[in-house]
């Protein structure tokens, strides 16, 4: 081996090790020690306050703690993602509403999620799903759910799908543990890592305000975006939609190159059982802003976020299932002002989508 080698791997490996101790020992994500941030966020919504500085946290993890300390049975969920995250008890006559959407949120999380409420005797009367179009995509990229595998496989079984049906799940241990390793490693989460090493506030606050410094969950489980970011996606808002469409692929609609069969036949199943058990359903369809839905429409590498409206309507026709919202913006009159970014709407728009109780 040449000496140029030598000090060439001598300095990579130096390198290497600095990433992995400052990711490790700082590590913003919590992906390799527990800080207890998602039990006491939970506890802090149980009391009745609202919780802010909360982020890089487990949401999934937050839910399982949350739905077993809340006190009052639930009478409305919300399963869904972040796009469904502003959908609250402002919205319904009944005031006793949980929002459990989280971010990135799959197929996988819609059963697991439920199956918390089920595990603790608190079986709500109606759930309202948003369903993003990437429900409907294998190739989504979403691997979250895995905080609540257990949970899934368990509802799985109790909505009569055999679980080898499900190959994602093989493996899961072990896919895990290379991404904890990528992690680790990772030039990216280096780079938030430091500079969490210098945040002053690191620790979630119970608060009575709704609108604070950082995002802030609210009782119900919404989310009010900080007034920063609110300001920055009023300022930016064309370059933010303008980011999402040229992302390479758009956010968890790469290779969508099919409705997947498996995905139908999973949700059917569970819109059966739930419907056998008296539990009401509406479905929530959650715009894009006409920039962005007018670029889907126009490409047809993204055909498959048409169909997929197409299919979850067929679908609520079947099962006599309410629908609200729809993708298409302008049903609704919507224009990019409506809209925080490329997918998310602001307050307001869920006002039109939602223009009495429920």
């Amino acid at each position: 081996m040449s000496r140029f080698s030598y000090k060439f791997i001598l300095i990579g490996s130096v390198f290497c090790f600095l990433i992995a101790l400052v990711n490790y020992y700082s590590d913003p994500g919590n992906f390799f020690k527990r800080r207890n941030i998602e039990l006491n966020a939970a506890k802090i919504l149980a009391s009745g306050y609202n919780v802010t500085n909360l982020y890089n946290y487990d949401e999934r993890c937050f839910l399982k703690f949350w739905c077993n300390l809340i006190s009052v049975h639930p009478h409305t969920l919300i399963l869904g993602s972040s796009r469904s995250m502003l959908i609250g008890k402002n919205f319904f006559v009944d005031s006793n509403i949980y929002n459990c959407a989280v971010s990135g949120a799959s197929l996988e999380d819609f059963l697991a999620i439920y199956y918390l409420f089920i595990n603790n005797s608190k079986v709500p009367k109606r759930i309202i799903f948003g369903l993003d179009p990437w429900i409907l995509n294998e190739n989504n990229g979403q691997t979250r759910f895995r905080s609540l595998n257990n949970e899934y496989i368990s509802m799985l079984k109790m909505i009569n799908i055999d679980t080898n049906y499900c190959v994602h799940l093989n493996n899961n241990k072990i896919k895990s543990f290379i991404e904890l390793i990528s992690k680790l490693f990772s030039p990216k989460y280096f780079q938030t890592s430091f500079r969490y090493i210098f945040l002053k506030d690191k620790d979630i606050h119970p608060t009575t305000a709704i609108i604070n410094e950082k995002m802030t969950k609210l009782t119900d489980g919404t989310i009010y975006y900080d007034a920063k970011f609110i300001a920055e996606s009023t300022t930016n808002k064309e370059e933010l939609i303008n980011n999402y469409i040229t992302a390479k692929p758009i956010y968890s609609l790469g290779n969508f190159n099919e409705i997947s069969n498996k995905n139908k036949i999973i949700f059917e199943a569970y819109i059966k059982y739930l419907k056998k058990n008296n539990v009401s359903i509406a479905f929530f369809l959650p715009p894009y802003p006409p920039t962005v839905y007018n670029y889907f429409i126009k490409d047809s590498a993204y055909s498959n976020v048409i169909n997929s409206e197409i299919y979850y309507n067929d679908l609520a026709n079947k099962f006599e299932i309410e629908i609200i919202g729809s993708y298409n913006p302008q049903l609704f009159n919507l224009t990019n002002s409506d809209f925080y970014d490329g997918m998310h709407c602001n307050l307001e728009c869920i006002f039109k989508l939602f223009p009495s109780p429920l």
